[in-house]
């Protein structure tokens, strides 16, 4: 799977290009700074939300936090493909802030 990462964020999407890659790394900086919220954030609150099902607690801040990550995904993606590609082109795609990967290392 194609890749790129810089010091907050790793963007997996298979078929990307390099250019395309970083036009998704752009687009993911650029909305993590319009919206206030930090990527650590909202992936403690997706893993907030995830994890409802499981009896996790989950506040309204959660919701919003884990929406901002979504939304940021969504960015990337758009990003990625450009005006007037064809979305079915990628295949797979995942956004992981490097926190989330330190977690799962030093875990």
């Amino acid at each position: 799977m194609a890749e790129i990462r810089d010091e907050k964020f790793l963007l997996e999407i298979e078929g990307a290009t390099e250019e395309e890659l970083r036009r998704g790394l752009q687009a993911l900086h650029d909305h993590y700074a319009a919206s206030g919220v930090t990527p650590e954030e909202s992936a403690f609150g997706r893993f907030r939300v995830e994890g409802e099902e499981f009896g996790t607690s989950v506040s309204n801040l959660d919701r919003k936090h884990a929406n901002v990550w979504w939304a940021a995904e969504e960015a990337a993606l758009k990003a990625t493909l450009g005006p007037g590609a064809d979305p079915t082109r990628f295949r797979n795609m995942g956004v992981l802030s490097l926190l989330e990967e330190n977690r799962k290392r030093d875990g």
